[in-house]
């Protein structure tokens, strides 16, 4: 369940980029939008200084997403275990 939603994130992003005309093709702005989701920002891509701010919030929309994720999970497990230990 989570690795669909984020991967519609991140497939949204890319269609956002591609639909402003900030990055060409289908795979780039795809490429971009995963890179940037995730955090790991390679840096061989970048967008010009119009789109700089827009592809900021994908990377915020990911730290975000991410820790909502991992929150999920701990709890979660949390109370996975607690009901295994009664």
């Amino acid at each position: 369940m989570f690795l669909i939603s984020h991967t519609l994130q991140i497939y949204l992003w890319a269609f956002c980029f591609w639909l402003m005309g900030a990055l060409p093709g289908h795979e780039a702005p795809i490429y971009f939008a995963l890179v940037t989701y995730s955090t790991v920002g390679y840096g061989d891509l970048t967008l010009v200084k119009d789109f700089r701010i827009f592809g900021a919030m994908a990377s915020v929309s990911g730290i975000f997403m991410f820790g909502v994720t991992t929150a999920f999970l701990v709890g979660f497990f949390a109370r996975t275990l607690d009901a295994r230990k009664s």
